[in-house]
C-alpha cells in the first residue's frame, strides 16, 4: 500500500493548552486522523508529532508552579 505525506502545522492557543490539551503522542494523532477520515482502517493512517510545546511549558500553562 502506497502512502502520501502531508505536513500539518496546528497553532493552539494558550487557554486550550490551560485546559489540557496535548497532542504529543502518536496515538493523539491517529485518533485525530479517524475523526478527519471516519471510514478509514487503522492501518491506513498514522503520523507523528514534529514539533510540540515542552512539557514544561505546558506544566507552567496549566498552571503547575513547581516545574
Amino acid at each position: 500500500m502506497a502512502f502520501q505525506k502531508y505536513i500539518v502545522e496546528l497553532r493552539i492557543s494558550d487557554t486550550w493548552v490551560e485546559d489540557g490539551f496535548d497532542i504529543r503522542s502518536s496515538h493523539d494523532i491517529k485518533d485525530l486522523l479517524q475523526r478527519l477520515l471516519p471510514f478509514a482502517y487503522g492501518h491506513e493512517v498514522g503520523g507523528r508529532v514534529i514539533h510540540a510545546p515542552s512539557l514544561k511549558t505546558i506544566k507552567k500553562l496549566q498552571g503547575y508552579q513547581n516545574v
